[in-house]
């Protein structure tokens, strides 16, 4: 099988209809499974799932374990070649899927690829990314992103210098939509379970880094996403963000990251 699109949901039967009628409108150009793991969610996903889109391998965990341990669930039974993670808030443009493929099987020296997102006005997200500094989280998450510093480092970070039209090395990618190739997973090891939400992107990515897998955003490939989130949530988020974000400097403490610009 060529391609497992793997999605990760939680509490997002809404969003996950409008994304996987999309993914039906505009398959793959290639052989293809959607693998759905439910979180824990308890909006009604699993039944929709089950009672709307049959075809589906449909993962029910029992409650909401994270972004990590949810996608491993489902990479220990995909079947594809590449590994296509995408959230529930992703809208699938024509030939998305395909182009994504093409890229991949053109360069057999990319681990992981990253399309070119937009926003629902079309403008382009900021899905690329550079290493974080110790104190980038709080640049995103503090009053100090207003700061001049805060101003400096997040330009870096969001590599705002480059305008996210053309192919591109980077350091990580977001992981609301990505394509991974099966072999480069198997070498690196699937994503590290002791993040929930945050943080296992750029883990995986550093890892493929690592054993000299590139990381590449392709415009080439586009898709939107509608990516959303309730002020009243942003509270929760920022701390789960921070106890990842201590996570990772725990685990690579005293390692500098692969340089790659």
């Amino acid at each position: 099988m060529t391609l497992s699109i793997i999605i990760v949901s939680y509490q997002t039967k809404k969003l996950l209809r409008q994304c996987l009628k999309g993914v039906y409108c505009h398959p793959p150009n290639a052989d293809f499974e959607v693998m759905v793991v439910d979180n824990g969610s308890d909006d009604g996903t699993s039944a929709m799932v089950r009672e709307e889109f049959p075809q589906v391998r449909l993962i029910t965990l029992s409650r909401n374990l994270g972004y990590a341990k949810g996608s491993n669930a489902a990479i220990r039974e995909a079947r594809g070649k590449y590994l296509l993670f995408m959230n529930a808030d992703i809208a699938v443009l024509a030939d998305s899927f395909g182009r994504l493929i093409n890229f991949m099987e053109q360069r057999p020296d990319v681990g992981l690829a990253g399309p070119q997102l937009l926003n629902p006005d079309k403008t382009i997200q900021n899905s690329a990314f550079r290493w974080y500094n110790f104190l980038t989280p709080f640049c995103r998450r503090t009053r100090l992103k207003y700061t001049k510093w805060g101003r400096r480092e997040l330009k870096r970070f969001l590599m705002l210098e480059w305008d996210h039209r053309s192919e591109c090395r980077v350091n990580w990618l977001m992981s609301s939509c990505v394509i991974v190739r099966r072999q480069a997973i198997e070498e690196v090891g699937v994503f590290d379970e002791r993040y929930f939400v945050y943080l296992a992107d750029t883990d995986l990515c550093r890892r493929l880094w690592l054993k000299h897998w590139l990381v590449v955003y392709t415009p080439a490939a586009v898709f939107i996403h509608l990516h959303h989130r309730q002020s009243a949530e942003e509270l929760q988020l920022t701390v789960v963000h921070f106890k990842d974000w201590l996570r990772y400097i725990w685990k690579w403490r005293g390692q500098t990251p692969p340089a790659i610009d």
